[in-house]
């Protein structure tokens, strides 16, 4: 293979990663529904990714797709439409748990059938800093073109810490406030988005295509 087939391949590394989060998002969606345990948790002793979570990797790696297209117009638009709807269910769903003791939307779509499950501060956390890299990516006027790099190398490092956990000691994870609740799936999901976030080429951002 040449050295430019080489680097065309590798330009779309962000699109393979981030559609590995998008496709675990989608396995929780499917696994609420069909009641497929090994989609919503891996393991039966480990927490869930809850619907909402999993809707907003959905909509984030839809969000970030449409980015990647440099399009100014409707795309753009519905990047930042995603990207806003899913502040919206972590500012609910958060607030409802940690005000209220709720499980906030998914409680209100599934009742008692998602039991004790939530959406973690963590993954509430984490979801909040991928909404910042799809925008920091597409802003043409962003200040802070290194934005997403940092948050992306604190959301793969956390990632991988949580998943870590899992393969040791899950309960080890849950004990700590802001991960209880936080599932391997949506650590993985985080994993493989903020790992596209890193390797985002930057003549695709929105600085460089709008103003440089």
């Amino acid at each position: 293979m040449h050295e430019s087939e080489t680097v065309g391949a590798f330009a779309f590394a962000p699109l393979l990663l981030v559609a590995c989060s998008a496709v675990i998002g989608l396995s929780g969606l499917l696994g609420w529904g069909l009641d497929i345990v090994a989609l919503t948790r891996g393991m039966p002793e480990f927490q869930s990714m809850v619907p909402s979570t999993a809707f907003s990797f959905v909509l984030l790696c839809a969000a970030f797709a449409f980015g990647w297209t440099c399009d100014g117009g409707w795309r753009a638009r519905l990047a930042y439409g995603g990207v806003f709807t899913v502040v919206a269910i972590v500012l609910v769903n958060l607030s409802c748990y940690l005000f209220l003791g709720h499980g906030g939307l998914d409680a209100l779509v599934l009742g008692e059938a998602l039991g004790a499950d939530h959406m973690a501060v963590a993954t509430g956390i984490g979801l909040l800093m991928a909404c910042y890299c799809v925008i920091g990516l597409m802003a043409p006027d962003n200040p802070d073109i290194d934005g997403p790099v940092y948050f992306a190398i604190a959301g793969v490092s956390t990632s991988l810490g949580v998943i870590a956990g899992h393969v040791v000691d899950a309960r080890t994870i849950y004990e700590i406030g802001v991960f209880h609740g936080m599932s391997a799936n949506s650590a993985l999901a985080f994993f493989f988005f903020f790992s596209a976030v890193l390797v985002f080429p930057f003549d695709r951002t929105g600085r460089s295509v709008f103003r440089d």
